[in-house]
This record gives structure tokens, C-alpha cells and sequence, in this order.
């Protein structure tokens, strides 16, 4: 294969559901942060009405009250393709 990008259609979201604003399950802080870098066409809802369009790296999301959050993310990302 030819070095280049691939976009690949990432299907149904990829849901997870985080409990901020809670010094038992962290520090008490209200902000949520993927360490991860996503490119094109992608889709994060933050489970609190608000939707992120084309995020790109490192993601994150501070929430205006402590509680549990259902977070979805979905869209197309273009990952490099090696070998």
C-alpha cells in the first residue's frame, strides 16, 4: 500500500457515559478531554446539547453542572495509512 490517507466511515457512534463534578471518581472538575486526534468529518455530542463539528486533536468539554454525561462520537476520520 501507498502512504497517503483513508477516510473510514466510523459506523455507529461511539458511545461512553462520564460522571463529572465529583471529587470520588476524580478531582471534582467538570471538564471531560479525549487524548485522541481526530480529522474530517467528525462528530462529538457532549450528552448535554452540545454538539462538536470537525473536532479535530485532543478533544475536550467543560460542563456547566456535575453529574453523568452520555457522550457520542461518530462522523467520518481520516486515519494515515502505513506499510
Amino acid at each position: 500500500p501507498a502512504w497517503g490517507t483513508c477516510p473510514v466511515a466510523m459506523g455507529p457512534a461511539f458511545t461512553t457515559t462520564w460522571r463529572v463534578g465529583t471529587a470520588t471518581y476524580g478531582n471534582g472538575d467538570n471538564t471531560v478531554q479525549f487524548n485522541v486526534t481526530l480529522s474530517g468529518t467528525s462528530m462529538i455530542d457532549w450528552g448535554d446539547g452540545t454538539i462538536g463539528v470537525n473536532v479535530s486533536s485532543t478533544p475536550s468539554h467543560t460542563y456547566a453542572a456535575p453529574g453523568d454525561y452520555t457522550i457520542k462520537i461518530s462522523g467520518i476520520t481520516t486515519f494515515s495509512q502505513f506499510g
